[in-house]
């Protein structure tokens, strides 16, 4: 399937809110503004082998208990480049990928607020780039760019991260290994402030 999804002012509510919502499918999803209310918001939520979308110029706001800008799931080379994303909730989160591969993420400005903030998480994912975004998290655990749980040949570069939080990294590594982090511009303030952060088994990252 190959659609284009563009120039939509979308707004939803609900348990859990759904801006876009896709399976197996590859679309064109550009300058739309999405707004996602509920106890779990999702700006756009690519469900499994949603491969080789083109994801960008998109303005996203979530709001919840969780709110994710977008998320990625079991899906590939995936671009999502040029959005502007907030994350509102208790935990909000920019980008996540989970179990994904060869995604590109880049050209964002991305603001997260809450109790737990991520600008990009990836989890048990491989060989994604996030480069040359704009993160900022502002809450009381603040991450820039977090890597869990075997997430293993990823590239973050050229991005530019700020936190302010009570503890704030700006990129967090834990359980993973083989990922290249380099030429981010990182400024952390709080009472527990680390530009980089290797937990739990996390080898041969650069």
């Amino acid at each position: 399937i190959n659609s284009t999804i563009a120039n939509n002012i979308i707004i939803t509510q609900g348990g859990n809110g759904y801006g876009i919502i896709q399976s197996n499918s590859s679309n064109f999803i550009y300058s739309n503004n999405i707004t996602a209310l509920g106890s779990s918001g999702y700006g756009t939520f690519l469900k499994q082998n949603s491969n080789n979308n083109q994801f960008y110029s998109n303005i996203i706001t979530t709001n919840g208990s969780t709110g994710f800008g977008v998320y990625i799931n079991a899906s590939s080379n995936n671009s999502v480049y040029n959005n502007t994303i907030t994350a509102n909730g208790v935990t909000g989160i920019g980008v996540y990928i989970n179990n994904g591969s060869n995604n590109s993420v880049y050209g964002n400005t991305i603001n997260t607020t809450g109790s737990q903030g991520h600008g990009a998480y990836l989890y048990s994912s491989s060989n994604n780039t996030i480069y040359s975004n704009t993160i900022t998290t502002t809450q009381i655990q603040g991450y820039g760019a977090y890597l869990d749980w075997k997430s293993t040949n990823n590239q973050l570069y050229s991005n530019t991260i700020i936190t302010t939080a009570n503890f704030g990294v700006g990129t967090y590594v834990s359980s993973s290994s083989n990922n290249t982090i380099y030429s981010n511009t990182i400024t952390t303030s709080g009472q527990y402030a680390y530009a980089t952060e290797l937990v739990s088994n996390s080898n041969s990252n650069q």
